[in-house]
C-alpha cells in the first residue's frame, strides 16, 4: 500500500486532455517504481494472486471477527479495506469519529472514520487489512470490549 500505479484507457481526446493536465500538476513517478510497475505488467501473475489470496484471508478473519462482536461485516468482493457501518450502541452523533479515536489513543488500533471520505460515509468504519491475522485478531480483541 502507498505506491500508486496506473493506466488510463479510453477516448483519445479524453485522455489527451487528461495527460495535458497531469503534465502540469504531477511531478512524475520515482523511475524505479516506474520500471518495477512495467516488469510487474511483463512478468507472470504469480505475485498478483499470493497478494490478492493474503488479503482474501485477512478480511475473512476481519469480517468474520467482527460479526463474531456483533457488527454487520459483509466480506468484500475484492480490496484491501473493509467498510462497515458502525453500530447503533457505539454510534455517537452519528460519527465514529470518537470510537476511531479511542482505538488510537487507548489500543493503539488506527482505524478510519468513514466521515473522512465525505458525509455519504459518516457513520462507517475503513479496516484497512494490511496486518497479518494475528495481529488483525488482536485488535479484534481490543474492540470486545467497546
Amino acid at each position: 500500500a502507498g505506491w500508486r500505479v496506473a493506466a488510463l484507457l479510453g477516448n483519445s481526446g479524453v485522455i489527451k486532455t487528461i495527460s495535458k493536465i497531469k503534465s502540469k500538476i504531477d511531478y512524475g513517478m520515482f523511475l524505479p517504481v516506474q520500471i518495477a510497475a512495467a516488469g510487474a505488467l511483463v512478468e507472470g501473475q504469480d505475485v498478483v494472486a499470493s497478494t490478492r489470496e493474503t488479503y482474501a484471508r485477512r478480511l475473512r478473519v476481519l469480517s468474520e471477527g467482527l460479526n463474531t462482536l456483533g457488527w454487520d461485516a459483509s466480506m468484500p468482493a475484492a480490496g484491501a479495506s473493509l467498510w462497515v457501518k458502525t453500530p447503533a450502541r457505539i454510534l455517537a452523533d452519528d460519527s465514529s469519529s470518537h470510537l476511531v479515536k479511542e482505538m488510537l489513543m487507548k489500543h493503539g488500533v488506527a482505524l478510519l472514520p468513514g466521515e473522512a471520505f465525505g458525509e455519504s460515509s459518516k457513520g462507517f468504519i475503513r479496516f484497512a487489512a494490511v496486518l497479518p491475522e494475528d495481529k488483525i485478531r488482536e485488535a479484534l480483541s481490543e474492540l470486545e470490549g467497546i
